[in-house]
C-alpha cells in the first residue's frame, strides 16, 4: 500500500478495495482464540488516530441498544462459550476483567468507586505481566460477559474532540481469563487411583 510518497506492507489489508472486513475475526482473530484452548496466551491490539474505528472494529462498545455480534469482541465470546458447550467433560472457568487507561492512570471498570491502592501494572518473577489489583469477574454465559461489557461501557470516561463526538480520550483493555480443568480417572493393577485435575489457565488480551 502506499501513501504519501511511501509504502507500507501489511499481512492483510480489509475495507478501502481490500478483503471484506467481515474476514478479520475469522482470519486474524478466531485462530488466537483457539490457541487458548491449546495453552497459548493472545493479544488483539488495535492501534489508530482518533476518529478511525478502532472502538467499532473491537465491539467494546457495549450498551442496552448496541449489543450485536459486530466486532471483534462479540465474536470471541461466541467462539469462546461455543467451544465450551462443545466439550462437556471438561470444567470451564472464565473471568473477565475491563480496565481504562486515561491521563497515565489505571482506572478499573468494574468498580463503582475505585478501590484503595488503584491499578497497577506489575512484572511477575518468572515473567509475564499482571494488572495487580483490576476486578476479574466470574461468568458463566455470554449474556453474563455482555453484562459485563455494558457496565465497563457505562463507566468508561469519554469526551468529545473535533474529530468525534463521542471518540474515547481512553485506551480499554479486555482481559479474558480461561481456565479449564478436567479430571482423570486412572486404574493399575485393579486399583482406583485419585482423580487427576489438571488445570490450564491462559489469558487473551483485547486492547482499544
Amino acid at each position: 500500500m502506499a501513501a504519501g510518497g511511501h509504502s507500507f506492507t501489511f499481512d492483510h489489508v480489509y475495507g478501502g478495495g481490500g478483503k471484506a472486513p467481515r474476514d478479520l475475526y475469522a482470519q486474524c482473530v478466531q485462530p488466537l482464540v483457539e490457541g487458548l484452548f491449546k495453552g497459548y496466551n493472545a493479544t488483539v491490539f488495535a492501534y489508530g488516530q482518533t476518529g478511525s474505528g478502532k472502538t467499532y472494529t473491537m465491539g467494546s462498545a457495549f450498551d442496552d441498544h448496541n449489543n450485536s455480534q459486530h466486532g471483534v469482541i462479540p465474536h470471541v465470546m461466541a467462539t469462546l462459550f461455543s467451544r465450551i458447550a462443545a466439550a462437556p467433560d471438561t470444567t470451564f472457568t472464565v473471568r473477565v476483567g475491563f480496565v481504562e487507561i486515561h491521563q497515565e492512570s489505571i482506572r478499573d471498570l468494574l468498580l463503582l468507586e475505585p478501590r484503595d491502592g488503584g491499578v497497577h501494572i506489575r512484572e511477575l518473577p518468572g515473567g509475564g505481566i499482571v494488572l495487580a489489583g483490576a476486578t476479574e469477574r466470574e461468568i458463566s454465559s455470554q449474556q453474563e460477559m455482555v453484562a459485563v461489557l455494558q457496565q465497563g461501557t457505562h463507566m468508561r470516561a469519554t469526551a468529545s474532540t473535533e474529530m468525534n463526538q463521542r471518540s474515547s480520550r481512553s485506551v480499554v483493555v479486555v482481559v479474558v481469563v480461561c481456565v479449564c480443568a478436567y479430571v482423570c480417572c486412572c486404574s493399575l493393577q485393579h486399583t482406583l487411583l485419585p482423580p487427576l485435575t489438571h488445570k490450564v489457565t491462559r489469558n487473551l488480551h483485547n486492547h482499544t
